[in-house]
């Protein structure tokens, strides 16, 4: 695995303090950076996601205890929260804290905590089930990345499982660092399988089109409302010509050097 000269860590933490404190739309949208969708296809999105953590979690042999490193304003916590048996939440901005805290507090989710933290510095003992990496690898150095999985194991039990989400490039192009507000790795998913195994584990992967597909049905609705029509109309036509648009679509971003979600699952070798 190749290193990069490095990225500002504090930078993008402090870029993440400060759009949880001044949000630009709803915490989680902002958490998960879907701006550019409406917030209707963002839930819809995000619902399509939660899915596959869903999965994992009722496959385990008891509610298990979950550790969540970057939860955000608590949004899987409390989607999630009658299939675990404890919920410990981390995030290093205060705002997304107290949001989760609240949501927790009046759905009466007493087994959901959450703390303010660096994810690097997160010392829970080895009693989680499932650990969940949501989005927030890209964020971390490369130097970085293999003492975080390494602290990740520490806190598993044997039968332990990881879900990992994180934005790759695909295809034969080269990784990209983006500096702008923050800073941020598109990595290589062969990168992200070789910290993997170096820090104990083993690993299946498979592409998140949840995104392309919310993106592809918001261009439909803004085609449609240019024609004139409805936005359900469009969004009724998005989903007659999905097998060749959305099939289409996933074909051509995998020609492409843009960033696509992946997901990942690890268990320990």
């Amino acid at each position: 695995m190749g290193y990069s000269a490095g990225m500002d860590y504090l930078k993008s933490a402090a870029y993440w303090v400060r759009a949880a404190r001044h949000p630009k739309a709803a915490l989680d949208q902002v958490a998960a950076q879907n701006y550019l969708l409406p917030a209707q296809v963002h839930r819809q999105v995000r619902h399509r996601q939660l899915q596959f953590l869903e999965d994992i979690l009722r496959r385990c042999k008891t509610p298990p205890r979950v550790l969540d490193l970057g939860c955000g304003p608590g949004w899987w916590a409390t989607q999630l929260a009658h299939l675990a048996r404890s919920w410990s939440g981390f995030d290093i901005a205060p705002s997304f804290i107290e949001h989760a805290r609240r949501e927790a507090q009046e759905k009466g989710l007493a087994h959901l905590q959450f703390e303010v933290s660096n994810l690097l510095t997160v010392d829970q003992g080895r009693n989680f089930e499932v650990v969940v990496l949501g989005g927030t690898l890209g964020y971390i150095n490369d130097w970085d990345l293999r003492p975080l999985m390494e602290n990740v194991r520490a806190h598993l039990v044997p039968e332990g499982v990881v879900y990992v989400r994180v934005s790759v490039i695909p295809g034969i192009y080269p990784r990209v660092v983006w500096n702008g507000e923050y800073q941020i790795a598109y990595r290589k998913p062969a990168e992200y399988l070789e910290v993997f195994q170096k820090a104990g584990f083993s690993a299946t992967c498979e592409r998140d089109y949840a995104f392309t597909e919310g993106s592809l049905a918001t261009a439909y609705t803004a085609l449609a409302r240019w024609l004139g029509r409805t936005g359900m109309t469009a969004y009724r036509n998005a989903l007659r010509l999905r097998p060749l648009s959305f099939g289409l679509a996933r074909i051509l971003l995998d020609l492409t050097p843009l960033p696509q979600s992946m997901q990942f699952v690890l268990r320990l070798a």
